[in-house]
């Protein structure tokens, strides 16, 4: 029987031979933050070349949604799998049908009923009218006692010597390391207003004598947290956390994170949003947790414009920002309706369900979104066509431990009981606070790849982007998958994929010789696994050679990252990625 134009012969496809643009997100992503997501554009690619309209694509580690959300805009059936449901909420935000009128009727009501009480949290008086006015955001800054004179010192405004160090005030000029200086508070050092009297917005930078009319009502405050403690998350943060470090340990809880006002402000929001129809609250909920994003001390001042909380870590600057938690719940509304005009735009209406029915398969759903651990997945045998993720690396990222900041504020949403935090019992990790090794690493991806193979129909592809620059944790994922049963295709199975363009300044934070942007991966589940030869050491070597040096004669000489797409599927098919580290490759190169 002939095939259809429009439809591949799975069966027989070829790996994926070229990169991908990688396109900034569009505004279904940008509806709520997710730490590493993927670019859409490479996604959307990988989706078309290994499946066809109506194929069963899986995503073991879904994340922010891309697969999903791709994988329904390519008409497939797409089922999405985390074992965080900070994941797989937003996941469901993303796809999930609304009806887009009766949501900003409901954006626009949270916002009414709230604005009085939060803004008058941010109230000033107007330079220029002397009216009242409102604060956008208030710069802070750290306040230390000098070591040396014992002078307190705002370092923000202090000549910075390095990372973490900072220059007295003359006459002392000693330095002040912030690890070893006590800190003593924080002070206001710069305001931007906007007075609806006199329509002006203006950006101050305040004399000390001046930086008191912009603090809070301290009483007021805490008054307010008393009457709105049942929607202020009360957590403690354990010591124990990876991104726990000796500049934040001050901060005990994860609500400490966001100033008194900010931690009101948002309690407030809170409120109202629980008392919204049941039909959009999910909805509203994940534009109130986007917020939180603006609402912690995390934030920067960057070119003169608020920044949101951006690295994947409980970094608390030494000049943060405060910004009005009204205004950002206000701009974030704004994203939510965006990305969903887009996504009812671009999905058909589509059937979701929370779990697989008994019959193992979706059945006449269209996407299932499943907060679970991958170790075990409910699905028939074969009965999958492609399988396209972007797996944890390692340590690059603690997803739950990022989660859980969230998380905090709305567990009855997450489905997580009052007292607990995220489960990372089963996260794919490698952490020393966690007691999990790169042998627990691989031991739960060879076991998540496990049963990848068992629901992936025969000769068919998993293919997944990757990026690490530690070679042992490149040498712990390509085992674990070729453990599993899967082959690394020895022609086109290792792609270099360029960064995105707007994430490359923090490359030169990295370390001379490491791979920078991504890698795509085409493993394909073969009937039977090639057979091993032994390969002598100095025949090792001389391969590695040949193979490095073709790469680098090709291209007119070959960064590392080249060289690993010639030597990464050899040394797996030939058995001999675990018997060579690093170390040991270097010379060759």
């Amino acid at each position: 029987m002939n095939m259809p134009d429009d439809l591949k012969d799975l069966d027989n496809l070829k790996p994926i031979d070229h990169a991908v643009v990688a396109k900034p997100h569009t505004p279904v992503y940008k509806m709520h933050r997710y730490f590493a997501r993927r670019p859409w554009s490479v996604f959307r690619a990988l989706i078309e070349h290994y499946s066809n309209p109506g194929s069963i694509i899986l995503d073991p580690f879904c994340g922010g949604g891309v697969t999903v959300v791709e994988g329904l805009r390519l008409r497939r059936k797409v089922i999405g799998v985390d074992i965080n449901p900070l994941a797989t909420f937003i996941t469901r935000l993303e796809v999930q049908p609304v009806d887009l009128r009766e949501l900003q009727l409901g954006l626009d009501q949270v916002l009414a009923e709230t604005k009085q009480d939060i803004l008058q949290l941010y109230a000033c008086k107007c330079p220029i009218c002397g009216k009242t006015a409102y604060l956008d955001w208030l710069e802070w800054s750290n306040v230390y006692e000098c070591p040396s004179c014992h002078r307190e010192v705002a370092v923000a405004l202090q000549p910075k010597i390095k990372w973490g160090t900072y220059k007295c005030s003359k006459p002392c000029n000693v330095p002040i390391n912030i690890t070893d200086a006590t800190l003593v508070g924080e002070i206001p050092i710069q305001v931007k207003i906007h007075c609806e009297n006199c329509n002006k917005t203006k950006t101050l930078t305040l004399p000390k004598e001046d930086a008191d009319s912009f603090k809070a009502n301290g009483r007021v405050l805490a008054q307010l947290e008393t009457k709105y403690a049942y929607a202020i998350p009360d957590d403690l943060m354990s010591d124990k956390l990876e991104l726990r470090r000796p500049y934040n340990a001050h901060l005990k809880k994860y609500a400490d994170f966001l100033t008194l006002r900010n931690r009101v402000a948002c309690a407030m929001l809170l409120t109202s949003i629980r008392q919204q129809p049941q039909s959009i609250r999910q909805f509203l909920v994940g534009t109130f947790i986007s917020t939180i994003n603006w609402a912690v001390r995390m934030c920067v001042l960057k070119k003169g414009s608020p920044a949101g909380w951006a690295a994947a870590n409980f970094w608390t600057p030494q000049n943060g920002l405060e910004i009005n938690v009204w205004n950002a719940f206000r701009n974030r509304a704004k994203a939510t309706l965006k990305g969903k005009e887009e996504s009812e735009a671009n999905i058909n209406e589509c059937e979701l369900i929370r779990s697989i029915p008994s019959s193992g398969t979706l059945g006449a759903a269209d996407v299932a979104i499943l907060t679970k651990s991958a170790t075990y997945l409910p699905l028939k045998e074969n009965s999958v066509d492609a399988i396209v993720t972007d797996p944890p690396y390692g340590g690059n990222v603690m997803y739950t431990e990022l989660g859980n900041f969230y998380a905090v504020w709305v567990k009855d949403t997450l489905g997580l009981t009052p007292n607990a935090l995220i489960n990372d019992d089963e996260e794919a990790i490698v952490s020393k606070p966690h007691k999990k090794g790169l042998a627990d690493y691989r031991q739960l991806m060879h076991q998540v790849f496990k049963e990848c193979h068992r629901i992936l129909k025969p000769r068919r592809w998993m293919v997944m982007t990757f990026h690490n620059r530690e070679f042992r944790v490149w040498n712990a994922i390509h085992l674990a998958a070729h453990d599993a049963g899967f082959v690394l295709a020895e022609h086109d199975g290792m792609i270099y994929q360029p960064p995105i363009k707007q994430f490359t300044t923090t490359i030169y934070q990295y370390r001379a010789g490491s791979m920078l942007g991504d890698f795509i991966l085409s493993f394909q589940k073969v009937d039977k696994p090639p057979e091993f030869k032994q390969i002598e050491h100095a025949e090792m070597g001389r391969q590695i050679e040949r193979l490095a040096a073709e790469a680098v004669l090709h291209h007119h000489g070959a960064p590392l990252s080249v060289i690993y797409m010639k030597l990464m599927p050899w040394l797996l098919n030939n058995n001999l990625l675990d018997k060579i580290t690093e170390k040991e490759l270097v010379p060759y190169l």
